[in-house]
């Protein structure tokens, strides 16, 4: 399969430019005070169904950052980078994306759903070929989850993932979910006017 590092570079720009217009608007309504942009990162342990050689199930984690540009009433869009790696008895599945997230804030609760485009590798554990041992895909996946606020900066969060893959015409696309479970960190930065978000 060609290489989609071209695709994926070309979606990441769009959905960055579409980001940072709002971004824009939001550093300018934001009140005195409070912090426009926010970073977080993610840990998580993954359950993933591979959905490719009869396999039921692979175990894995998932790592990434969100950076949230603006709030919108109860809204924050984002940018996200993720990494996902899960290995069984068929097959290793590692893939790296990123895309646009929205998260909404209702009370300690942070529901949240996300379009990611990336770059995949699958490693075949029982290769027929020995000379044909991993391959690579373009990888979207379409998820979201639930962050629960432990306090200002901890959160638990629960996540879900369905991801699609074809790495060559010949073999049908197949589509892993992944449903996983983990923290989230939030950091805080001081404001311009030198106090914490």
């Amino acid at each position: 399969m060609k290489s989609p590092t071209h695709t994926y570079g070309q979606f990441l720009s769009a959905a960055g430019l579409l980001l940072l217009a709002p971004a824009c608007i939001g550093q300018a309504a934001a009140p005195a005070g409070v912090e426009a942009m926010r970073l977080q990162t993610f840990a998580m342990l993954s359950y993933v169904r591979p959905d490719f050689g009869g396999a039921l199930k692979n175990a894995g984690g998932t790592v990434g950052a969100d950076l949230n540009i603006g709030s919108f009433g109860p809204f924050e869009p984002s940018l996200e980078i993720r990494a996902v790696g899960s290995g069984g008895r068929v097959s290793n599945q590692y893939a790296y994306s990123g895309g646009p997230r929205i998260e909404a804030r209702y009370g300690p609760f942070r529901p949240y759903v996300d379009f990611l485009v990336g770059y995949g590798v699958i490693k075949f554990n029982r290769p027929v070929d020995p000379n044909y041992k991993q391959d690579n895909s373009l990888v979207t996946t379409f998820g979201g989850g639930v962050d629960y606020a432990m306090g200002r900066s901890w959160a638990l969060r629960g996540d879900i993932q369905r991801q699609s893959w074809q790495y060559d015409e010949a073999v049908p696309a197949f589509h892993p979910i992944q449903i996983s479970g983990g923290l989230r960190y939030r950091f805080h930065f001081r404001n311009k006017h030198g106090g914490p978000e």
